[in-house]
Formats: C-alpha cells, structure tokens, sequence
C-alpha cells in the first residue's frame, strides 16, 4: 500500500504493528517514510529520530534522514 500512494492506509497498519512490537525499525522507517514522500519532513523525520533513539546502530535510519 505505501508503495502504491496509498499512505493513510499504510499508516493505519504500520501503527498496528507499531503498537504490538515497538522495535521493528523497518516498519517505523516506512511509516516514516510515508511522511516523507508526502513532503511532511518534519513528521517523517521524528520518526527516523525515533528509530535511532532505539537503536542508534540503525544505518538505514540516517540514510532516510
């Protein structure tokens, strides 16, 4: 869904999966993502802030920045 424009949607699952298992960076960083590609930087980049907060080992979390 993410990948086909369909944001909101996506958001709506990846905030599921976010609330059952917190530190599953990949879904965070989409969900961020999600932001970004709507041109919503500063929600997008709260949650790349976020993943590093987690776990600042995260490479993908600072490419996305």
């Amino acid at each position: 869904m993410a990948f086909t424009g369909q944001y909101e949607d996506a958001r709506l699952i990846l905030r599921h999966i976010l609330r059952e298992r917190p530190n599953f960076h990949d879904s965070r960083l989409l969900f961020g993502r999600t932001f970004g590609w709507e041109k919503s930087y500063q929600l997008a980049e709260q949650q790349f802030d976020e993943v590093l907060r987690r776990n600042p080992s995260i490479a993908d979390a600072y490419a996305a920045k």
